[in-house]
């Protein structure tokens, strides 16, 4: 899902974190384009957020950039990945309780079936 106004959250020092782009994987987790910006781009990865790995990488790029503490950081990660979830969870419930919408699998198989 890509978001009209990236998410941001406000770090120290005029740094922020926004996220222009998330989605769940295939295990349901929330993954995300996440950025460190401070008036320019400092930083971009795209992180599963909920993985403690992928987020130490982030952070340890994000530190070499700005004068933030590698825990604050950490705090604001776990803090948009689990509101991410939630809010993809619902969007996902919400597209399955609206039977009259045509889901992109479903427009695929009608193109397959047109086909032949």
């Amino acid at each position: 899902m890509k978001f009209s106004n990236p998410l941001e959250y406000q770090l120290t020092d005029g740094f922020s974190l926004l996220v222009p782009a998330a989605w769940l994987n295939s295990k349901g987790l929330p993954v995300a384009e996440v950025q460190l910006y401070n008036g320019a781009l400092a930083h971009s990865d795209m992180i599963c957020l909920p993985n403690q790995t992928a987020r130490e990488r982030f952070i340890k790029s994000a530190v070499k950039q700005a004068t933030i503490a590698a825990d604050e950081i950490e705090q604001a990660l776990l803090m948009i990945g689990g509101n991410l979830a939630t809010t993809l969870n619902q969007e996902l419930e919400d597209e399955a309780g609206n039977s009259s919408k045509t889901t992109q699998a479903t427009r695929l198989v009608e193109l397959a079936q047109a086909a032949h």
